[in-house]
């Protein structure tokens, strides 16, 4: 079966999915080298087939990508559309493929971090043109199953075998400090949906206790590096930039203890439950992405209340005073977290059976 999945960009973490799909369809990813959001492509796949670049319209409230194919797909293929109702060459591709009977998937959010109302009800609408939707989580599915006759959900997820590949011995039935001094990880973009400075603001009352290791660029990596230098938080707080190579990041992650996010937390959530570290987020379901799903208060991190500062304060000090017995339990339940779900070996089973149901 032929399998066309059109998307902005190809990310490095697609390409453990993407590589299982090749294996099982005759599979085709066009993409744009850098996307609208500066993601880059990996190349040199077989299945990668680069395409334009995008071109803003409107100023950038919409886009269209250079290049996407109309007519080169015939009926038995499927297509797989991500569906940002923004790039409005992908609208035009539902409605063409819909018109020549040839079988369309949409791939994406079902909303995202912050988008409600009117610009929702317009992303249901359209959903409606493609003959599946594929959603990133469970959580969305089971909202959402009314909008749309074939709906399904993928659990989005990142290759935890590559990631426990870079473990060090021992590390998963252990503490990762059994010291007083603590560490926590922040990994992710550094853009204002991130809301870094929130955390940074709280470790001038933990840094007692806590250091802070902050993997990322991005808009405001300048910024955080200026408010580091005028606050004296150098010594608690290193900056790592841009880290692409896992082994790389699970050199500095594994050495962590908890999960540390204050603004729209996404995937980094899930790549913080691969190396075992719980997570710290705000309460605000409609302020994050979908993979906010995956945190169970209690279970494998906590929340606190969205904008106040005392309580992420508080949470972060009361995980420095757990027990290594519970510390370790923490570790365990987000690793399980990701065993059961959210990996690439999951997704894989769950976009096969949508092709192919």
């Amino acid at each position: 079966m032929n399998v066309h999945i059109i998307q902005p960009a190809l990310p490095r973490y697609r390409v453990s999915l993407f590589d299982k799909l090749s294996d099982s369809f005759l599979l085709k990813v066009y993409a744009s080298k850098v996307d609208f959001l500066g993601v880059n492509s990996i190349s040199g796949s077989k299945y990668f087939v680069e395409i334009g670049n995008f071109k803003k319209i409107f100023g950038g409230i919409f886009f269209w990508q250079k290049g996407v194919p109309f007519l080169c797909y015939k009926k038995g293929d499927v297509v797989v559309i991500n569906g940002n109702p923004r790039i409005i060459n992908y609208m035009i591709l539902f409605l063409i493929c819909r018109i020549r009977k040839i079988e369309t998937v949409w791939w994406g959010h079902g909303w995202t971090a912050g988008t409600r109302g009117l610009s929702c009800q317009i992303r249901f609408f359209l959903m409606k043109i493609a003959n599946k939707v594929l959603l990133y989580t469970d959580y969305e599915r089971e909202k959402l199953k009314k909008k749309h006759n074939n709906i399904y959900s993928l659990n989005n997820g990142l290759d935890s075998k590559e990631i426990r590949s870079c473990f060090p011995k021992g590390y998963i039935n252990d503490a990762n400090s059994k010291g007083e001094r603590l560490n926590a990880l922040f990994i992710g973009r550094l853009t204002a949906k991130s809301d870094i400075k929130f955390v940074l603001r709280a470790m001038h009352e933990v840094s007692d206790c806590i250091s802070l290791h902050i993997i990322g660029d991005g808009p405001c990596y300048n910024e955080v590096e200026t408010y580091l230098n005028a606050n004296g938080l150098n010594g608690v707080v290193k900056l790592y930039g841009n880290v692409t190579s896992e082994s790389e990041i699970a050199s500095i992650a594994t050495k962590c203890d908890f999960f540390v996010y204050s603004g729209s937390v996404g995937l980094s959530l899930i790549h913080a439950f691969n190396y075992g570290l719980p997570a710290i987020v705000h309460d605000d379901r409609q302020l994050h992405m979908p993979e906010f799903s995956a945190l169970v208060e209690g279970y494998n991190g906590w929340t606190f209340p969205k904008g106040n500062l005392g309580e992420l304060i508080s949470k972060m000090k009361a995980y420095n005073e757990l027990s290594i017995e519970e510390r370790i339990l923490f570790k365990k339940n987000s690793l399980d977290t990701i065993s059961i779900s959210y990996n690439s070996d999951d997704m894989y089973k769950r976009f096969s059976n949508v092709i192919s149901g």
